[in-house]
């Protein structure tokens, strides 16, 4: 059975965020970098991938508390959140502020995520305001060419047999963001060992009914996208 790798930047599919992903490696490799940091983009673009390539306790809090220990905090899809989270991101804020020459440990980031840029967003002024105390980011989607580029080294890394063809079939009968094709190359390759049989467009269309692909959007398989 394949396991779908843990999110890395080294897995993510770079596309036309070059300086983005050369940000986010320094700020890794090194621990420098801005402090805060705001990405932003459709869904299924990838920010919630890069949330966890960067830190490993993403999403285990909506929004974490500051503790010094900690060097990376990371919030997902703020323009959700409800008054009592906006006042825990208002404080975490502010607290990984206050420690901008760092502690024992080095230095804290703070690194959050949205669907708009800053000033498009609705929430509390003070909080929309601090999620441009540093560099914002806007993650650009994949074109049809990088998608299908990224799709076939992701088999090759996962060696996962898929055809040409049938790699053309996702790409015009799923979601193509990659988010939702990473989790249906896996998902096929799941039913394809169940069934003992090898990825064909067939074997596509038996795993994906025409009723979870006819409409692409409306009627995409439940997965994870982004």
């Amino acid at each position: 059975m394949q396991i779908r790798p843990a999110p890395s930047l080294d897995n993510f599919a770079v596309g036309d965020n070059a300086e983005l992903v050369s940000v986010l490696r320094t700020m890794a490799e090194t621990g420098s970098g801005p402090q805060f940091l705001y990405l932003w983009g459709e869904t299924g673009v990838g920010c919630t991938h890069l949330l966890h390539a960067m830190d490993p306790l993403a999403g285990v809090e909506r929004v974490p508390a500051f503790s010094e220990s900690r060097l990376i905090y990371t919030v997902d899809d703020v323009e959700e959140l409800g008054e009592d989270s906006q006042q825990k991101l208002f404080e975490l804020m502010n607290d990984v502020r206050s420690h901008s020459d760092g502690g024992p440990f080095g230095q804290y980031r703070l690194i959050t995520a949205g669907d708009l840029p800053p000033l498009q967003m609705k929430g509390r002024p003070d909080v929309i305001s601090r999620l441009s105390w540093g560099l914002v980011f806007q993650v650009h989607p994949l074109t049809d060419e990088q998608k299908d580029a990224a799709l076939r080294k992701l088999a090759e890394e996962s060696r996962i047999d898929l055809p040409d063809d049938a790699r053309q079939w996702m790409l015009e009968h799923l979601p193509r963001d990659m988010g939702t094709l990473s989790e249906a190359l896996f998902e096929v390759e799941r039913f394809a060992l169940g069934a003992s049989k090898k990825i064909t467009r067939t074997l596509l269309r038996q795993c994906f009914p025409p009723r979870n692909t006819a409409v692409r959007e409306e009627s995409a398989p439940k997965m994870v996208t982004d």
